[in-house]
């Protein structure tokens, strides 16, 4: 499965533009932006986004990682509680130091300040030393902010 060749589940014309936003991720890689792909469960964010990944590992050769965002802060917090004099973000190392990460599955009704820190720290960690992030979440952005580029809403 690539990026070329996903195919969402039914004819969806969001998802086209989504598709074709992500081939032009991979074709145009390293780029001068991020994917952000937004909707409902069950539509195909996390396949394309996995897809996009797979193309830019095998084709092109670059380091990615894929990291349920859950998973990723459950871990943190089983490595950090127990240890709090540990520098508390030496646990997201590989998460920062990925030429190109996929956060799967950014959710959260009601993020702790930790949770926010925590997420905030590994975005702008990323963003100030050029490397690049995939997103994908359930959390409603709107129909405008969704028709920016980069950010494609799944319906």
């Amino acid at each position: 499965m690539s990026a070329r060749t996903w195919k969402p589940a039914r004819p969806n014309p969001s998802l086209t533009v989504a598709k074709i936003h992500a081939q032009r991720f991979v074709e145009e890689y390293p780029t001068d932006f991020g994917l952000l792909f937004v909707g409902p469960t069950g539509v195909g964010k996390t396949h394309l986004a996995v897809a996009v990944l797979r193309e830019l590992m095998i084709r092109k050769g670059f380091d990615c990682l894929f990291y349920d965002f859950h998973e990723l802060l459950k871990t943190s917090a089983t490595v950090i509680i127990p240890e709090p004099r540990a520098p508390s973000f030496t646990v997201l190392q590989p998460v920062l130091d990925a030429e190109v990460l996929l956060l799967d599955e950014l959710a959260a009704s009601n993020p702790s300040g930790w949770v926010k820190e925590t997420l905030q720290h590994i975005i702008n960690s990323r963003y100030n030393y050029k490397k690049w992030t995939l997103i994908t979440t359930t959390l409603p952005f709107g129909e405008a902010s969704g028709r920016r580029e980069g950010r494609m809403p799944f319906r």
